[in-house]
């Protein structure tokens, strides 16, 4: 006579597979309509009303040089520049 031992296995659970399942279907569904289908409406959501009053401020441009010029003329050498030597040998297959 054989004595057949073996564990249950826990049983599936199929709602929270099925939940989660779902949420990946919403979430990639709403960031493919929001991103790609209607990409204006995110423009919408993202900037507040206070913050569009802002908008000629965008088309302002900078142009550093002349303060990169004045800085430059501020500063000094005070040492020579840094000379690194080769690395390695010229003949690395020569003998010591």
């Amino acid at each position: 006579m054989a004595i057949l031992v073996e564990e249950d296995k826990p049983p599936v659970n199929w709602v929270g597979i099925l939940t989660a399942i779902i949420v990946v279907v919403v979430l990639f569904a709403g960031s493919y309509y929001v991103f790609f289908k209607k990409p204006q409406a995110l423009e919408n959501i993202a900037v507040p009303p206070e913050l569009k009053a802002n908008e000629p401020l965008v088309g302002i441009t900078f142009d550093p040089s002349p303060f990169i010029e004045k800085l430059n003329k501020l500063f000094r050498q005070y040492a020579e520049d840094i000379i690194t030597p080769a690395a390695g040998r010229e003949n690395p297959f020569k003998p010591f």
